[in-house]
């Protein structure tokens, strides 16, 4: 269960809701509320191992030498040990967790296989992914106590003394750093929180670093166990002895790393099943005058390693990193294409860009004239704030007759021919005011 908490701490939240609707389905005689979620349903293929009759599938039997290789090889026999015992006698069974690993793995991938079949599938999968990290479930001892076929299988007939009775029963408690109490199922919250400090402490010395995007060969794994066994598990220790301190220092140390490494490795084959890729960005702002300078925010998800925009203007770039560009916009409407690749597929997302048809200015306000016989002198806000002004010489005004035009490029279409009347502000008397009537003109 540690090995499906590192996993599930890891995994994509559009990946958890996938795995967790599986987890949910409904399974009749081999449905448990033992079982009911992500980290317990990791103990799901040891609870019904028997009634599935799956035994088989929970280990290989990669053969090993436990008293050592000989020099030389006796006779045909191609991996001897040094008791003479023929290590080829041995060969690994079928069906095996390797050969489990990929059976269900397939099924996950398959989007047209039966629901039971793929939430079956998923549970084992969490399980085998654990098994197939201990040294022990990967390896065979073959010796003359031991031969083949039947070896000492794997440590269950290796016998020791102390805590416990037999080797495979000493790296399946992880040399004793799983021997917590309250870890019972249905958990309880404190059960929840043993498997959540033990996983925090494999992961404190063990980080995790994502490599997704590819479905592995899990007999990479189990010969990556295998040396664990011939290195570890099988060293220092005798046949009917105790497990020294030391001993059992190096297992609890190994175990924490493989089950590191199940973690690792479970998350990565879970995102690599389950995740898609998903282009997605905004941007800001997403209109105004021109020239517009726009920036990019990617929001994609997935196992993404590439991501192509195209602008719309006939401008391109092409990433290998998650990266927000920015692009200036002459005026006009653009559409933006994102474009990401990576497994399992690509994904592309769009969207409209509009630069220079925003809302048009607010035409100008003359905030004071002034004049004085023939001149005359207007000042006038646009917009913005900006203040401009114009004088000119109009001669005699007359009311009836005389425009004062001012031309301004700041003013729009369509404001250029309303004409205002204003009286002289100088005048002292109706008798000597002079009328204007001004026009402001494109």
């Amino acid at each position: 269960m540690v090995v499906a908490e590192i996993a599930y701490n890891h995994l994509r939240p559009d990946v958890k809701a996938d795995c967790d609707a599986l987890i949910a389905v409904n399974l009749g005689t081999y449905s448990s509320s033992a079982t009911s979620n992500f980290i317990m349903a990791a103990s799901w293929a040891d609870d019904f191992k028997s009634q599935l009759g799956t035994g088989t599938s929970h280990y290989i039997d990669l053969p090993l030498c436990i008293n050592g290789l000989a020099a030389s090889n006796i006779g045909t026999c191609t991996g001897t040990c040094n008791d003479g015992v023929c290590t080829n006698n041995a060969p690994p069974g079928v069906p095996n967790v390797v050969t489990a690993i990929n059976q269900y793995t397939a099924t996950l991938l398959n989007q047209n296989a039966a629901l039971t079949d793929r939430a079956i599938a998923l549970r084992y999968v969490l399980h085998y992914v654990g098994d197939i990290e201990q040294p022990l479930h990967a390896s065979n001892g073959i010796s003359t106590n031991h031969p083949p076929p039947g070896g000492d299988a794997g440590g269950n007939d290796f016998t020791i003394h102390g805590t416990w009775s037999e080797l495979h029963a000493l790296w399946d408690a992880g040399g004793g750093y799983l021997n917590d109490s309250g870890v019972s199922r249905p958990m309880s919250a404190s059960g929840y929180t043993i498997i959540s400090n033990k996983s925090a402490d494999v992961e404190s010395t063990y980080p995790y670093t994502p490599s997704v995007g590819a479905i592995p060969d899990p007999i990479t794994w189990a010969t990556d166990s295998y040396y664990y066994a011939e290195t570890v598990a099988y060293a220092n220790i005798t046949e009917g002895g105790t497990p020294s301190t030391s001993y059992l220092n190096s297992a609890s140390a190994t175990s924490k790393q493989r089950m590191a490494a199940g973690g690792k490795r479970l998350a990565d084959l879970l995102m690599t099943i389950f995740a898609t890729n998903a282009a997605s960005f905004t941007a800001s702002p997403t209109n105004g005058a021109a020239p517009l300078n726009i920036t990019f925010t990617d929001a994609s998800t997935g196992s993404i390693t590439n991501w192509f925009w195209n602008f719309g203007d006939g401008s391109t770039t092409n990433l290998t990193a998650s990266t927000n560009p920015s692009h200036t916009y002459a005026a006009g409407t653009y559409t933006v294409t994102l474009i990401v690749s990576g497994y399992p597929g690509s994904s592309t997302n769009t969207s409209s860009i509009i630069a220079g048809t925003s809302a048009p200015p607010s035409p100008p306000v003359i905030t004071s004239i002034t004049a004085q016989d023939t001149d005359i002198r207007i000042t006038w806000l646009t917009t913005g704030g900006t203040t401009n002004a114009v004088q000119a010489t109009v001669g005699t005004p007359d009311y009836n007759t005389n425009f004062l035009d001012i031309t301004s490029p700041l003013l729009i279409p369509g404001n250029g021919n309303t004409s205002t009347n204003y009286t002289d502000p100088g005048a002292t008397t109706n008798s000597s005011a002079k009328y204007y009537r001004i026009r402001l003109v494109r």
